[in-house]
């Protein structure tokens, strides 16, 4: 018997969705007030033609769990079931669950026949976030570099999901989350998104009758496009081409990036801007003199939801991406925004650098953590050169594994290996 004693398959089963809708889509949903994938998806699974969707389904909260050997018979039995359903349906591959913690996700891959997208493409998204569970740097490398995916069921999302970026539905869910798990490998990998965006025109003018969830997935989804444009114009799939072309339309592209981040930034509404947000300056201005500065080696920066902390850390990562490649005729982008006037520290690349990670490292709630929220802290972290402020990203990624229950060795080990260091305490 397990050693919970949960040992009847409806049991585990039962331990599965509650995990799921507890502990799972309440990340899912980050940007979602409506708790699409805690409320609508499991409706879908739940309809007695898709058997196969809830064994794909049960795949994610089972990775978290599979150190314990918990969910395996519940899903394999919804595997069998599955294998009797229509055969005219289009065929969807996803991967059995791998019980080996830390090694490529290798399992024998089953076909899923499903009757309806929404479950198809829900069965082919299953596997790619169980392997981020099981491993974030192996799943960035599976997600593809050089704007490339490396795995078939990247592709086929890819193929299945374009389009559906202003559905308010299931589609339109899945689509933004997919849109964060592609941004995450392409922080991490250094190159552009791999998925075709919509523009940002999409949400500069404003729906008066919009819900407040409407206008809060608004917001932090023009977060996630600009960022994803911003890598786009760092790391373009032919660097030549770039690299090439004449001086004034990189800098006008440059400029033109920079200004939409200038003006979502100053447009946030109030529930995007933080409840609390302590520069180091600030901190020691209040300290006694005696207060050592490693006490603080960030920022303190706090926000009320999840969306605001994503929508913000992004902004910090994508004008820290920015900063750090300016053109050489940078400066012959006029007249510059006023965030980057002469003196102003939001000039300084180290300063949003500084901001990511202050954000990243005071972020100690579950439902407020995503994969691109980890890549993102990667990127600001590399740039770290002090003792005490790598010592404090490596024991904020323990924490940060702690509260997710997500392995991030790899990318502490990675960290470990840009800074040139040995284990810290």
């Amino acid at each position: 018997m397990h050693p919970a004693g949960l040992g009847s398959p409806e049991d585990r089963e039962l331990r599965l969705w509650r995990h799921y809708r507890y502990d799972v889509a309440p990340w899912l949903d980050i940007c979602d007030m409506t708790q699409t994938f805690g409320m609508a998806v499991p409706r879908i699974a739940a309809a007695e033609a898709s058997e196969a969707c809830r064994a794909a389904l049960l795949e994610i909260p089972a990775a978290y769990l599979e150190g314990e050997e918990v969910g395996a018979g519940a899903v394999e039995q919804q595997r069998e079931a599955a294998g009797s359903g229509g055969r005219d349906a289009e065929v969807v591959t996803t991967p059995a669950v791998v019980r080996s913690a830390g090694e490529e996700e290798r399992g024998r891959l089953l076909l899923l026949p499903l009757p309806d997208l929404e479950g198809r493409v829900l069965a082919a998204m299953s596997p790619v976030l169980c392997a981020f569970i099981r491993d974030m740097p192996v799943a960035w490398q599976g997600l593809g570099q050089g704007g490339q995916p490396a795995d078939p069921r990247v592709v086929y999302l890819t193929r299945h999901l374009e389009g559906h970026a202003a559905d308010r539905g299931v589609m339109g869910a899945i689509y933004w989350l997919f849109v964060r798990l592609c941004l995450s490998a392409a922080l991490a990998n250094a190159t552009s998104v791999p998925i075709r965006l919509p523009p940002t025109e999409m949400f500069a003018q404003a729906d008066p009758a919009a819900t407040l969830a409407e206008r809060t997935s608004s917001h932090a989804h023009q977060a996630l496009l600009l960022c994803a444009k911003t890598l786009a114009f760092c790391f373009p799939e032919d660097e030549s081409s770039v690299q090439a072309a004449a001086g004034p339309p990189v800098v006008e592209t440059w400029r033109t990036l920079v200004d939409e981040l200038d003006a979502w930034h100053a447009s946030r509404p109030g529930d995007f801007e933080p409840m609390v947000d302590m520069d180091h300056a600030q901190q020691q201005a209040g300290s006694p003199p005696s207060t050592s500065t490693s006490s603080h080696p960030f920022p303190t920066i706090l926000f009320a939801t999840g969306a605001a902390v994503l929508a913000n850390q992004l902004y910090h990562t994508a004008m820290l991406l920015l900063l750090s490649r300016k053109p050489r005729s940078w400066r012959m982008a006029h007249p510059l925004p006023a965030s980057l006037a002469a003196g102003s520290t939001a000039q300084s690349p180290l300063w949003h650098a500084q901001r990511a990670c202050g954000i990243a490292l005071n972020n100690d709630r579950r439902d407020c953590w995503d994969p691109c929220l980890v890549a993102s802290l990667l990127v600001a972290a590399r740039g770290m050169t002090h003792e005490e402020q790598q010592a404090a990203v490596l024991s904020g990624l323990a924490r940060i594994a702690d509260v997710t229950r997500w392995r991030l060795a790899g990318v502490v080990e990675e960290l470990k290996r840009e800074w040139d260091v040995a284990d810290m305490a």
